[in-house]
């Protein structure tokens, strides 16, 4: 039987930031803050233009749905996206499939994960309650 638990939290980057790559590429790099702009958690996608950038920015989940707004933000007619590289697939998949079903997170972790300022921003309260409900029988205190 596999018992696999995680205790990791998480820890800041070295500007303080909780979620470093937002705050080192987007806000320190090009003085994006993408937190201020709207962004339609319904449609799970947002196109923001800051001087002569223009940022996509998409729910990762929703990624397959929004094959024609990729590709017409990319400039490529009929995009296909290919689902590659993935974990239940590979020569490990049984373990991965494994762990999923039974790792043990703790409470905090689960909650620093769903309930911080990006997920609040990018994601319904609904969206965030499946998320928190797929990982449920998976947390201890």
């Amino acid at each position: 039987k596999m018992i696999c638990h995680i205790d990791y939290i998480g820890t800041k980057n070295i500007n303080g930031a909780l979620w470093g790559w937002y705050e080192e590429e987007l806000k320190n790099t090009l003085g994006i803050n993408i937190l201020e702009d709207n962004f339609d958690t319904e449609k799970g996608y947002s196109i923001q233009k800051y001087g002569n950038i223009e940022l996509l920015i998409i729910q990762l989940e929703k990624l397959n749905q929004l094959e024609k707004i990729l590709g017409n933000f990319v400039g490529v007619e009929n995009l296909k996206l290919v689902n590659v590289n993935r974990g239940v697939e590979k020569s490990y998949g049984y373990t991965y499939k494994k762990f999923q079903q039974e790792v043990k997170l703790p409470k905090k972790y689960v909650e620093f994960c769903y309930n911080n300022p990006y997920m609040e921003h990018f994601y319904s309260k609904s969206d965030r309650e499946k998320f928190f409900t797929k990982w449920e029988r998976n947390i201890v205190d």
